[in-house]
């Protein structure tokens, strides 16, 4: 009778050992495709918007900005996590631990600032069609790319000074911040969440106007609107049209973000405050996994959304690539 348990609960081993085998194996390779996918998507995005004359508009500096972005993730990906993946252990050093860490953190943060600028400009361009171009300026665009990466440089590089961590985390495969019991832990984590909750403020504000503004310029009465008012109306009515559509397509990146880095954040929160039979469950497992593929998809789902959406750069892509071959 001993011997059949033993020889049961071996084949559990064993069945347990090869699940966990194929789904390393299948996180590995999903590690290494979607690094691969983000440059080559990227890449595409920066290069279609340098040799496109169409494209070479100020507005489309933000688009650029967050492409790099994005690009120099995947490249710290496939450097640091890819490697780590296969090792199932991190073998870069302290330094490098905190250096991967600063750089994926600060690249999430440059991400959501850049959101948000974008945002921004969206909402002058529909809140303010017909004064637009005096509105935003070179220089309004230059302070935007300038904040979006000054500003997560200071926030993310104080673990540099020995205030606040960045740790290696065996389930998501990269040096992270930590949210630890530690006063810096938790003030350096609580710092970086305001910045999160203002960002997400100013999105979620500047969307607001672009909806109330949306629905004032469509409603219109011509029995008892001047004709001059009906000429700025029929105008302002084109513009808030061509740039709705561009908004449109900003939305779809804010959800495709919030989709991909919130379940991320919202269970790093909690992991620590979770009891270890809970972290243990199966169903808690496949969540964490789940929660990890969605979270390396966020570095290549823009090129994706950009070709889908927006007719006019899926265009201009088609027209670089023929002119390269």
């Amino acid at each position: 009778m001993t011997t059949v348990l033993q020889n049961t609960s071996t084949s559990e081993d064993l069945a347990h050992n090869n699940e966990y085998v194929e789904s390393d194996l299948f996180r590995e390779i999903f590690f290494f495709a979607s690094a691969l996918m983000t440059l080559i998507g990227n890449a595409v995005v920066l290069v279609t918007l340098l040799k496109s004359r169409n494209l070479q508009k100020i507005q489309h500096w933000l688009i650029a900005n967050l492409a790099i972005g994005d690009m120099s993730s995947g490249i710290v990906v496939l450097i640091f996590n890819s490697p780590t993946a296969q090792l199932h252990r991190w073998v870069f050093g302290d330094f490098l631990c905190t250096f991967s860490g600063f750089l994926l953190q600060m690249f999430a943060f440059q991400t959501i600032i850049t959101l948000a600028c974008i945002s921004l400009d969206r909402y002058y361009a529909i809140c303010y069609a017909l004064h637009y171009r005096t509105k935003m300026t070179k220089t309004k665009f230059r302070l935007m790319v300038l904040v979006s990466w000054l500003y997560p440089i200071l926030t993310c590089s104080p673990p540099f000074y020995g205030w606040g961590h960045y740790r290696f985390s065996p389930p998501v495969i990269s040096c992270m911040m930590v949210w630890g019991p530690d006063v810096e832990d938790l003030v350096f984590s609580s710092f970086q969440g305001v910045t999160c909750y203002i960002t997400s403020g100013v999105i979620i504000f500047c969307y607001i106007k672009i909806w109330k503004q949306s629905r004032k310029t469509f409603i219109t009465n011509p029995l008892t609107t001047p004709q001059h008012e009906i000429l700025q109306q029929t105008t302002l009515t084109n513009l808030v049209k061509k740039e709705l559509k561009v908004a449109k397509m900003i939305i779809v990146m804010i959800a495709a973000f919030v989709v991909t880095w919130f379940p991320f954040i919202i269970f790093k929160a909690l992991q620590k405050h979770l009891p270890t039979h809970v972290l243990e469950r199966r169903t808690t497992i496949i969540a964490e996994r789940v929660i990890l593929l969605l979270f390396t998809c966020s570095t290549f789902v823009n090129p994706i959304i950009y070709s889908l959406l927006d007719q006019r750069f899926r265009r201009e892509v088609t027209r670089v690539c023929s002119r390269r071959s």
